[in-house]
């Protein structure tokens, strides 16, 4: 796996209770999700319509452990990658 780029689109996903972000590694399109409980937890989330706001405060931190993620290939779907509380 060569460079990993984060391309700064992200938005918030209700439907999984979470924010999603994009990655470019090889060529192909990652899409990596951050729960909210991993942004309350972690992030001072305190409510779910400054999850952007979260995400966009601790981006380097939240894409560094993205970026760890995906060098193990924890995949979860065919380019899909979750960040839950327990890996942070």
């Amino acid at each position: 796996m060569d460079k990993i780029e984060f391309t700064g689109n992200n938005a918030p996903d209700s439907n999984t209770d979470s924010l999603s972000f994009e990655a470019m590694c090889d060529g192909r399109r990652i899409v990596c999700k951050i729960s909210h409980e991993a942004l309350e937890d972690h992030f001072r989330l305190s409510d779910y319509k400054n999850i952007s706001e979260a995400y966009l405060s601790n981006r380097y931190k939240i894409e560094e452990i993205a970026t760890k993620l995906i060098r193990m290939g924890r995949f979860e779907k065919e380019n899909i990658i979750r960040i839950f509380s327990h890996d942070i």
